[in-house]
């Protein structure tokens, strides 16, 4: 679990914080300042970060597939690959069912 925590860290300084920056027209630098150059999205990006347990890991993991799309919706030219992005999520949901069952 701490390796999925760490990962959504990642993501939010390597991806998100940068696609962000860029969405308020700002210089793209991990998630320095963002509460301010990119407070549209603060909310969303709060959401992204868990607590030590496994629903709270799910919905964080959840919220960073969905701030991603949203965020990358605003890019041109983009080639997407939505299939496989489809049965990644499907894989993930069907995983944490697992998982909650088991718990």
């Amino acid at each position: 679990m701490y390796e999925l925590i760490d990962h959504l860290a990642y993501m939010r300084g390597a991806v998100l914080g940068p696609l962000m920056a860029r969405a308020a027209g700002q210089m793209p630098r991990g998630v320095r300042k963002l509460e301010t150059l990119a407070a549209a999205y603060a909310r969303e990006l709060a959401e992204t970060v868990p607590r030590h347990h496994t629903a709270s890991c799910y919905k964080a993991l959840q919220a960073t597939i969905g701030l991603y799309r949203t965020l990358r919706s605003q890019i041109q030219g983009l080639e997407l690959r939505t299939e496989a992005e489809e049965v990644s999520v499907r894989y993930l949901d069907e995983v944490f069912a697992e998982v909650s069952e088991r718990t």
